[in-house]
């Protein structure tokens, strides 16, 4: 039986994993209600000033901007971004780990050995993956290192490079981290097989 199922869920990722471009309308809406269109929302110290609490814009492909307000943040350094659907982004150090409620759900495990440092900066790690609608498991090797000749203005870009066990979808992450606050201010990401790359601002308050 698990054997079975084993193969069951690599033919879904096989599947997912066989379109070379899927656009948003394919796709369907990652925050569904929360959908602001394709024309960009433009950030400046009025529209921050205006924000009671800390917040992400996040961008889904060239399709949609929406905007997502801090949470909370458990004593784990799990923080949880939520809009006025219900629909929650969690990361940790800025890498997306959870998502709820929205159309096609991800769940990391084992993500703690996921750290942006210069002290120790390669790092060599894997997580285990559940992606949901349709439901499949994969185990995922990740190799996290600093990119020396992108650093600009006191951020320094560091790059996780993916490879997904028994099926062929392997992409490459960014997160960009602000030295000064110790925090992820932006990134590139790709989430699960359905969706393109997912591109984040982080506003602390």
């Amino acid at each position: 039986m698990t054997f079975m199922i084993k193969n069951f869920t690599l033919l879904i990722f096989l599947s997912l994993s066989s379109c070379s471009y899927i656009s948003y309308n394919q796709a369907i809406p990652l925050l569904k209600n929360a959908i602001v269109g394709a024309e960009d929302i433009n950030v400046d110290e009025e529209y921050i000033n205006s924000r009671k609490y800390s917040f992400m814009k996040i961008k889904i492909g060239r399709s949609a901007v929406s905007v997502l307000s801090l949470a909370s943040i458990d004593a784990d350094g799990l923080y949880k971004w939520v809009n006025s659907s219900g629909e929650s982004i969690y990361t940790f150090n800025g890498k997306i780990v959870k998502t709820t409620s929205i159309v096609h759900d991800l769940q990391l495990y084992n993500y703690d050995d996921f750290k942006l440092s210069l002290v120790n900066p390669v790092i060599q790690t894997s997580y285990d993956t559940f992606v949901y609608n349709p439901l499949g498991f994969v185990t995922q090797e990740a190799s996290i290192k600093p990119d020396e000749s992108l650093k600009q203005n006191g951020i320094i870009i560091f790059t996780e490079k993916i490879i997904s066990k028994g099926f062929s979808w392997k992409f490459t992450n960014e997160y960009y981290l602000d030295t000064k606050l110790n925090r992820v201010v932006k990134s590139k990401q790709f989430i699960h097989p359905k969706y393109p790359e997912i591109e984040i601002d982080f506003y602390y308050k």
